[in-house]
């Protein structure tokens, strides 16, 4: 896993660079409390880990300062880390976060009875995350393999029996199964303590250029698949301009697999499956679609999923009378049947009547006989149908 920050600066530049990192931390935080901060390299490396370990992961990164004012305030470590461009390594004191078990189960509203064991495989989850990173050989024709763990290492702390005292439990003396009979070990830990990767920490701190905000309470309803891909999206829209009003993605089967932690044998199981558009479109200010690739067919089967999200409008809906609830859709353009054309024109009139159909819901009302008819006609269109 190898990045670095972009930057032109030399140890000439230092004064500029600090002046330019305090206004960027004084920015940070007035907005700490709700939003977080990661790069876009970290963000796209990051879409190997299983959804488990990414909740346990933004757990982390929401409370990680990402402009220590020690570090900052450090004239000789600002000198090496522009000098590096990025590289100078992190002291592992910046790079530990602390995680309360009640915190994580009070976030993502885990049942009482389970929560603090949930947490606790969770953590454990993270521990055990490896990532790849493929790069040329030093020969001709060959590529080079780098494995890396998010996390370099955790403590757990427990009390093994009620009425004990805390204490400092290493991964290997935690119980994966009830069936565990090994002596001196424990089931469930009050919270736990993580050293980041001392690369990936590298990537993380200091943050001027791409990055991605998050707001904290918006992946708070969203499942570990949905967060996951909430995070992905949220870069997408924020680094890029939309084209048609929105912006696309194409997977093929191993990277949907990938992102949701599945293991669906092709395109047509995992979309008849997929759920996140619907829960991303409902929780989230995106709206979001998805459609087997016609244009990967091969044979019967289909090699790609093509997913189509854009940002909602603000909306008073819930304030009107059902009388008052209305959709706009767009007008048929002049264009060949079955052209690419023809197809963003049914996404865009799929959008409307799906947020139509969520608004006279939120009034006890179901969407008109003509617009369902109108809605199976435009899916027809791109292939759901």
């Amino acid at each position: 896993m190898q990045s670095e920050i972009t930057s032109t600066d030399t140890t000439k530049d230092l004064p500029e660079t600090l002046e330019n990192l305090k206004s960027i931390k004084h920015r940070f935080e007035q907005e700490r409390d709700t939003h977080y901060r990661l790069s876009n390299e970290v963000i796209s490396t990051l879409l190997q880990m299983k959804p488990t370990s990414w909740r346990i992961f933004e757990q982390i990164v929401s409370n990680l300062d990402v402009y220590p004012t020690e570090l900052m305030n450090n004239d000789g470590f600002i000198g090496e880390w522009v000098k590096s461009k990025g590289k100078t390594a992190i002291p592992q004191h910046f790079r530990t976060i602390e995680i309360k078990a009640i915190d994580y189960a009070t976030k993502w509203k885990l049942p009482r009875n389970n929560a603090y064991r949930q947490f606790t495989k969770d953590c454990l989850a993270l521990f055990n995350e490896t990532l790849s990173n493929v790069s040329l050989g030093p020969y001709k024709n060959t590529a080079e393999l780098t494995l890396s763990r998010v996390v370099s290492d955790v403590t757990f702390h427990a009390r093994p029996a009620v009425g004990e005292d805390v204490v400092d439990v290493k991964s290997s003396l935690i119980k994966i199964s009830s069936d565990d009979e090994r002596e001196n070990t424990v089931w469930q830990c009050h919270s736990a303590t993580f050293v980041l990767n001392e690369t990936l920490a590298a990537n993380m701190l200091f943050l001027r250029t791409f990055f991605t905000r998050i707001e904290k309470q918006a992946t708070a309803p969203l499942s570990k698949q949905a967060m996951k891909m909430y995070t992905l999206i949220s870069m997408i829209a924020a680094g890029s301009k939309p084209v048609d009003g929105g912006w696309k993605l194409s997977w093929d089967l191993s990277q949907c697999n990938a992102l949701t932690g599945t293991e669906y044998s092709s395109i047509a199981l995992f979309a008849a499956n997929f759920r996140l558009s619907t829960e991303l479109s409902k929780y989230t200010e995106f709206d979001v679609i998805h459609s087997k690739d016609k244009a990967s067919r091969d044979g019967l089967k289909y090699t790609k999923l093509n997913i189509f999200f854009s940002k909602k409008a603000s909306s008073v809906v819930p304030r009107l009378a059902p009388s008052q609830i209305t959709r706009k859709l767009y007008p048929r353009p002049r264009v060949l049947a079955g052209s690419a054309a023809e197809g963003v024109w049914a996404r865009k009139n799929i959008v409307a009547l799906e947020r139509f159909r969520e608004d006279l819901a939120l009034v006890g009302r179901i969407l008109p006989k003509a617009d369902r008819e109108r809605l199976a006609r435009y899916k027809k269109i791109i292939g759901e149908l």
